[in-house]
């Protein structure tokens, strides 16, 4: 009975062990509350385990104890590499994203590498038990009585920490166990066990988020501020809509949209109505790209555009989510599934192309990457976009990695400037991709500009793969200087994600600001210039869901700021920057989720400030996740 036991606590102190080793290495908060339910939710787990792999031949309970802590071993491993990766954790329901990480093997192997001590502190209880599994733990059969005391310890150890979970807030432990999904929060309060359990189980048996939330909602205008203020609405009778609707999720969705302030039209409204638009999502763009004499045409732009210094780039499912966000205002949907798959078959009439068609412009993109990677080639057109990539029209050499961005603009261009009518043109670049080594072929292209510069390799692989992407700026600029129309041609340039190819410590080699902290290492470029315009330096704090509104705003186009989640930079309307694991920014301060820690800038803010905010993000997040599963805009518009 001793060495049954002893194969319980062992068990135990395994798994608590590989908790206390990932919750140290990950960078969320350690000496909290979370740490109670760990050391119960990994005690009663590993009760489980013993009771399941006890009930048969004394090699077969052996094998099956060594094969799920090798499991659970292989979990820890693979979530704390891939939040090295992305920033994020792994879900069971993104297993359609694994293609992207088998893509770039290689740079998974570097991750590995790079961090090899805390893979062997993760693989050193396994390694213990292999040794020692015969000397100390006894895999025999044993009796129903004291199993059945097990098991009662178990349900009662169980059952008590969930009935004792704090429950203030939408994000406290006791909705995120019962009520809200988030695989980071889940993880930091629960644990990887715990929060890969009911990640597993929420993604066989299906998982709707609490609806009640949604009640909290954000309020109407005042008769008087309607009276003094337009705003960027369309003509919507919620009053009938909602009367009309039997269906109680899209009532829901009419409810809460009636509810929500528009942003306002202002000076800016209508600004380049009628101009051309060249809209640039550049592949890993950051701050540190920009520089006078590497890439001295991105700084042009940034000097003589508007340059907005607090717009920041939140990775939540690598590139694709934060392309996603960018070209349809909404959230991904932040539970691990892809977002832009579930656009597929849906109506998104606020698609910059698909609003600018109704002006008669002309919608191209181009993705100098494979041009079904993601599915591009069935969710871009379904945006109205005319999508060409490699493998589809796009005549540049397609066996270089990663592709050249000069190579792209100069095989197209030629194609849009000399229309009769206006245009968009959208490109996606793949120039800054990673890996920043001397493999790569931009780096290796553009390396004389970079060579001699005190950085290292990395951050110089880095800057001459930008080089690709300035060059490719200055070729579309001569090219609508020559067509005579570069005053009549806006373009805009965003980042999808931080480069996290490189460090922290490398890009504070050339940053103005520290990057590792939690918050400004998603500090991005954001910038929208046509020659001519006035040099701007936009403070108001935004992120690329903003992109879609603000840049409709600027053209004058007809839309609903009410059914979008980003708002007009330029509007009086409340900005908030919300990140992967719902923290936040907004002109009032910064709150860390996963600490649950305020930094104001300006004073002290009530917990009714932060309550409000957390409601207003979980109600997006939510909302955006029903306008995918039910194609709400085509009930609404069609």
């Amino acid at each position: 009975m001793q060495k049954k036991m002893k194969l319980v606590c062992g068990i135990f102190i395994f798994i608590f062990y590989l908790e206390l080793v990932f919750k140290l290495f990950v960078g969320v908060s350690f000496f909290n509350y979370s740490l109670i339910n760990i050391f119960i939710f990994s005690f009663t787990f590993s009760i489980f385990i013993y009771l399941i792999s006890n009930n048969f031949h004394r090699k077969v309970n052996r094998f099956l104890v060594t094969f799920i802590l090798s499991t659970i071993t292989i979990i820890f491993i693979g979530q704390f590499v891939f939040y090295k990766i992305y920033d994020s954790f792994f879900s069971f329901s993104a297993t359609s994203n694994a293609h992207a990480v088998i893509e770039f093997l290689g740079f998974v192997i570097t991750k590995i590498f790079s961090n090899i001590i805390v893979i062997i502190l993760l693989l050193l209880p396994l390694i213990l038990y292999i040794i020692f599994k015969n000397k100390l733990f006894d895999f025999r059969r044993s009796l129903w009585k004291p199993k059945l005391w097990l098991l009662f310890i178990m349900i009662i150890g169980h059952f008590t920490v969930i009935k004792l979970l704090p429950n203030e807030g939408i994000y406290s432990d006791y909705n995120l166990y019962n009520k809200v999904n988030s695989i980071s929060l889940m993880i930091n309060r629960f644990g990887v066990i715990t929060a890969m359990r009911l990640d597993l189980k929420r993604t066989l048996f299906g998982f709707d988020s609490d609806d009640s939330f949604i009640k909290i909602i954000n309020g109407k205008p005042s008769e008087e501020d309607v009276e003094d203020i337009t705003y960027n609405v369309l003509d919507i009778n919620w009053t009938e809509l909602i009367n009309n609707e039997n269906n109680t999720t899209i009532k829901q969705m009419h409810e809460y949209f009636s509810g929500i302030v528009p942003t306002n039209k202002n000076e800016y409204t209508g600004l380049f109505k009628g101009k051309n638009l060249v809209w640039i999502v550049a592949e890993a763009l950051d701050h540190i790209a920009i520089d006078k004499d590497i890439t001295p045409t991105l700084y042009k732009i940034l000097q003589e555009g508007y340059n907005f210094t607090n717009y920041y780039a939140p990775i939540y499912l690598s590139t694709i989510d934060g392309e996603f966000a960018t070209i349809t205002g909404l959230l991904p949907r932040g539970d691990g599934k892809i977002s832009m798959y579930y656009t597929h078959d849906n109506y998104m009439p606020f698609s910059l192309a698909l609003l600018l068609k109704e002006y008669g412009y002309k919608a191209t993109a181009y993705h100098n990457g494979q041009a079904t990677y993601y599915r591009r080639h069935i969710s871009h057109p379904n945006f109205g976009y005319e999508y060409f990539g490699c493998g589809r029209g796009l005549d540049i050499n397609c066996k270089l990695w990663p592709q050249s961005d000069l190579e792209m603009v100069e095989a197209t261009v030629d194609s849009y400037i000399n229309l009769e009518q206006p245009f968009l043109t959208y490109y996606f670049t793949i120039s800054g991709h990673l890996l920043y080594n001397h493999y790569n072929q931009m780096a290796i292209k553009n390396w004389s500009y970079v060579k001699d510069l005190p950085y290292s390799d990395a951050v110089k692989c880095y800057l001459s793969q930008h080089v690709e992407l300035d060059k490719a700026v200055a070729k579309l600029i001569l090219s609508l200087e020559e067509a005579g129309i570069a005053e009549d041609t806006v373009i805009a340039i965003s980042s999808d994600h931080w480069p996290y190819g490189l460090t922290e410590d490398n890009l504070n080699e050339k940053s103005d600001i520290n990057r590792k902290d939690h918050f400004d290492r998603d500090r991005s470029p954001f910038i929208i210039w046509h020659k001519g315009i006035e040099g701007q330096k936009i403070k108001k704090i935004g992120s690329n869901v903003d992109i879609v509104p603000t840049l409709a705003n600027l053209f004058g186009l007809e839309y609903d700021s009410r059914l979008l989640m980003g708002r007009d930079l330029f509007s009086d309307a409340e900005s908030i920057v919300i990140f992967q694991d719902r923290s936040w920014i907004t002109e009032k301060g910064r709150y860390n989720m996963g600490q649950k820690n305020f930094i104001s800038n300006n004073g002290k803010v009530d917990n009714d400030y932060i309550n409000r905010i957390n409601s207003t993000i979980y109600n997006r997040f939510y909302i955006t996740r029903l306008i995918l599963e039910h194609d709400y805009y085509r009930k609404l518009f069609k």
